[in-house]
């Protein structure tokens, strides 16, 4: 059989999950410090791999995964002389999605053949020509593309329950579920050396750091301690988690049943909560089964009830109430009490309601939000994606 080359697509139902997929496709979701995508590429020990993206994406990711992390992926091309498989972003990177994938390597066929569960397209295994054909469909995700691609594809129905999550609290729950399956992994969760008790199931990098009276609690599920991490005195945290590579944990914070991405500042309390990375959590915060994107930032007491999701880059002014099931936009800034959803690239308090932000604003607030809390000034990719979504959300 000719080598396959993983792919990563869409499909339609990526708008529920905005949000987060303003600014990312849905395989660009981090647990720790990798990408969906990546735990999938190194569990199946794949060397290159493509990514489909929206148009308006293609830049900035390229830019995140070839230029910063330097994966060597191809964006949005079909390369000569290959079959690919295509896996449905919605997939969380379990034990069994992947097993489920090793099962199609290992088949010595070439037909163009979709895996179906229920409705939802799983993965397919695409000729070259068939996806050329497809390609840029693939990149505007719809109901009637997939309609015509799977007209084209023998069809198999799966019967067994895999992880292909279908809203945010779905996503949320496999993701933390499925922990014990990264711990496992070739990348073994870590990639230095591991200070591991197995009775206790703790896994600590001998790079982090945990300073004194420290409190790991491990009988809900294992914790994971990535390189560089710093726990600091008097903190609590409780399995199932991870803290990501070079995240600080402050005194006297609790994390609890969470994931916690790379290069974050934490305090206050997380509970049940899938934070991406690169997120500024002041103290006396307090956040309940709440999902945030990249570089957001939550003020001193601020509450965000349960299921409340952060667009990147969105910024909560301190002692802020959010309240339940509230979605806050790419790049906005909010304040006071919200009760409900704030677009992208909008102004919000309690008093004034919701106010439209310039494009000039929303540079600025960019700007500074990047430079004062992590060190950086916005790529021009970035900016370029940021003025996208001003014309989108007038």
């Amino acid at each position: 059989m000719k080598a396959l080359m993983l792919a990563f697509f869409e499909d339609e139902k990526y708008k529920r999950f905005r949000p987060l997929t303003f600014t990312r496709p849905l395989y660009m979701l981090k647990i720790g410090g990798l990408y969906f995508f990546e735990h999938f590429i190194r569990q199946l020990n794949m060397n290159r791999t493509l990514l489909i993206l929206r148009p308006e994406l293609e830049k900035l990711c390229y830019w995140k995964v070839n230029v910063v992390r330097r994966l060597g992926c191809i964006v949005n091309k079909v390369p000569d002389g290959k079959l690919f498989l295509l896996v449905n972003a919605r997939m969380v990177p379990t034990g069994d999605a992947v097993n489920f994938l090793q099962e199609i390597l290992s088949e010595e066929k070439e037909e163009d053949r979709a895996w179906l569960l229920g409705r939802d397209v799983l993965a397919m295994r695409l000729k070259r020509n068939t996806l050329a054909g497809y390609m840029k469909d693939l990149q505007k995700p719809s109901g009637e593309v997939f309609r015509r691609l799977l007209a084209e594809c023998s069809k198999t129905k799966v019967s067994r329950r895999l992880p292909l999550f279908h809203d945010f609290r779905d996503l949320k729950q496999k993701v933390v579920e499925g922990i014990l399956s990264f711990s496992n992994s070739p990348r073994n969760t870590l990639e230095s050396a591991l200070i591991w008790g197995n009775e206790e199931n703790v896994f600590v990098s001998e790079k982090a750091r945990i300073e004194e009276e420290v409190f790991l609690d491990t009988r809900s599920g294992p914790i994971i301690i990535e390189p560089k991490a710093v726990i600091k005195a008097y903190s609590v945290i409780r399995g199932p988690a991870i803290v990501g590579e070079e995240t600080q944990v402050l005194e006297k914070s609790i994390i609890d049943g969470s994931i916690v991405g790379e290069r974050s500042i934490i305090g206050g309390t997380i509970e049940n909560s899938f934070l991406l990375g690169k997120n500024i959590i002041e103290d006396r915060s307090l956040l309940r089964s709440t999902i945030i994107g990249e570089y957001a930032y939550v003020g001193s007491g601020a509450f965000l009830e349960e299921e409340v999701v952060l667009g990147d880059y969105a910024c909560i002014l301190p002692y802020t109430r959010i309240y339940e099931n509230i979605r806050i936009g790419p790049l906005s800034l909010v304040s006071g009490f919200v009760d409900k959803h704030i677009p992208v690239l909008k102004f919000y308090s309690h008093d004034e309601g919701i106010v439209a932000m310039s494009e000039e604003e929303a540079e600025r607030l960019l700007r500074s939000l990047l430079y004062n809390h992590f060190g950086r000034l916005p790529s021009s990719f970035e900016i370029e994606l940021l003025k996208f979504l001003a014309v989108a959300s007038r």
